[in-house]
Order: structure tokens, then C-alpha cells, then sequence
């Protein structure tokens, strides 16, 4: 895997129940040097601050190309509000491998 990408509390806990398309709107953070076409691995940040990986899936846009597109990480994570409208996708639901089941 060549990075990380970590999702939103909900998002994650959603991902993990149904498998599904990743969206920008969901994504608070990466990591890694990946580029388009790469495995990541999708992880969330829980509410109390852990870090779960629950799926892999093949990133649509690079490592620095998404971290342009996020900004800077936040102080507060979980504080976070992206613009619901973005309906850009990371990871499509056909490229996405659940770790565990729901």
C-alpha cells in the first residue's frame, strides 16, 4: 500500500456496515506518497480518537493532488466540515476490498 486515507467518524462507521464509493466530502486526511491508480488503505478516526483501517481500494487522485485539494489538516479533526455538495470520488465502489465483515 502506498498511503492512507483517514475518513470521518460516520463515514467510516458507514463504510464499514455497507461497502460504498469514497468521497471527498468524507475525507478528513492523507498520508503516503501515492498517485492515482495506486492501493491505498481507507482507515477513520473514531470519536475517541483511534485510528481503525477497514477497507483497501485504489486511490483516483494522488497523494498530493487530494492533499491540495483537503488543505492542511486540521487541529481538530473530528471539528471538520467539508462542502456536502462534493460528490468527487476517491475510491469507487467497485475498486473498494472491505478488511472485515459487516
Amino acid at each position: 500500500m502506498r498511503g492512507t486515507i483517514y475518513l470521518a467518524n460516520h463515514a467510516g462507521r458507514a463504510l464499514r456496515s455497507q461497502r460504498a464509493a469514497v468521497h471527498t466530502r468524507d475525507v478528513l486526511y492523507c498520508s503516503g506518497d501515492f498517485s492515482s491508480g495506486d492501493p491505498i488503505h481507507i482507515a477513520f478516526l473514531g470519536a475517541d480518537g483511534g485510528q481503525y483501517v477497514i477497507a483497501t481500494g485504489i486511490a483516483r487522485l494522488g497523494g498530493a493532488a487530494l492533499r491540495q485539494k483537503l488543505g492542511p489538516p486540521p487541529a481538530d479533526a473530528h471539528a471538520l466540515v467539508r462542502d456536502a455538495n462534493d460528490a468527487s470520488v476517491i475510491v469507487s465502489e467497485k475498486d473498494l476490498r472491505l478488511l472485515w465483515p459487516s
